[in-house]
C-alpha cells in the first residue's frame, strides 16, 4: 500500500498512478481510497472508467484506447461527494464494460472542500 500526500490531503491506494492536480488512476479490479482531512469533504470533478492511453498506464491487454463508461462519472460522484473517505473499486460490473477485451482504469479528479453540510447557522430574532 502506498500513501501519497497532495497539498493537505492524501490518497491511500493499491496500484494507483497519480496524475496532475488532485487526481489519480486506479486500475481495473484494484482499489483506492480518497481521503480528505477533517473538516473538508470530497468533491469529485470527474470520473472516467475506460481507457484513453496505451498500455503504459495500467499495463494489460489493449484493443482500443478510445472508450469510456457513461455511468462512471455519476456513480463516483454519488458514492463519494460529501464524504471524508471513499473506497473505489473499478470493475465492469460496477460501471459497465465500454470496451470488451481491454484492461481499463478509473481516472478520478477531485478536490477537498468545505462542504455546506459542515456549516451551521443559528438565526436569532
Amino acid at each position: 500500500m502506498q500513501m501519497t500526500f497532495f497539498a493537505g490531503f492524501f490518497v491511500l491506494a493499491v496500484f494507483v498512478t497519480h496524475v496532475n492536480g488532485c487526481g489519480f488512476i486506479v486500475c481495473e479490479n484494484k482499489s483506492a481510497y480518497i481521503k480528505c482531512p477533517y473538516p473538508l469533504t470530497i468533491s469529485v470533478r470527474s470520473a472516467i472508467y475506460g481507457r484513453s492511453t496505451d498500455s503504459s498506464v495500467c499495463p494489460g491487454k489493449v484493443k482500443t484506447t478510445h472508450c469510456r463508461s457513461s455511468r462512471s462519472n455519476s456513480k463516483v460522484k454519488a458514492q463519494c461527494n460529501g464524504k471524508r473517505i471513499c473506497l473505489l473499486k473499478p470493475t465492469n460490473r460496477q460501471y459497465g464494460d465500454p470496451c470488451r477485451g481491454t484492461y481499463k482504469y478509473l481516472e478520478v479528479e477531485y478536490k477537498c472542500i468545505y462542504g455546506l453540510r459542515n456549516i451551521f447557522f443559528v438565526a436569532r430574532r
